[in-house]
């Protein structure tokens, strides 16, 4: 299993990130361009249904910590792709007078961690975009 994160410090205080990073169901809020999303819950977990590129790549949120700042989840199933494992960590910690968010991962097959470090790379650069 491959592991890695990737990193941004931002000038907004660490509540209004969290705000936003720490809202699973509203994940379209953060990422505009998104085709789609849906919330589904069921006796399996509460999922969200992301539409992109014309896939529907489904998360399941696992848990979430307002005090810590940290949410958890994994993605499930992307189409087209043999995912054996996925969780994803978010952390939003104070920096000064700003916040640094922590984005770990961790996947296999460990061939896919450059597919979800070059996802969660961009993520972070809409996120600098949002609180720009």
């Amino acid at each position: 299993m491959a592991q890695d994160h990737v990193a941004v410090s931002l000038a907004a205080a660490p509540d209004a990130v969290w705000a936003v990073v720490g809202d699973f169901d509203g994940i379209d809020k953060l990422f505009p361009n998104l085709e789609g999303l849906r919330i589904e819950d069921s006796a399996d977990g509460h999922d969200r249904v992301l539409t992109m590129f014309g896939m529907d790549i489904r998360e399941r949120f696992i848990s979430k910590d307002d005090d810590a700042r940290v949410l958890v989840y994994s993605v499930l199933s992307i189409p087209g792709v043999e995912l054996e494992h996925h969780q994803g960590t978010i952390t939003v910690t104070p920096e000064g007078e700003g916040s640094h968010v922590t984005w770990a991962f961790d996947v296999a097959p460990d061939a896919m961690i450059d597919l979800f470090k070059g996802t969660y790379t961009g993520a972070l650069g809409d996120l600098e975009k949002y609180f720009a």
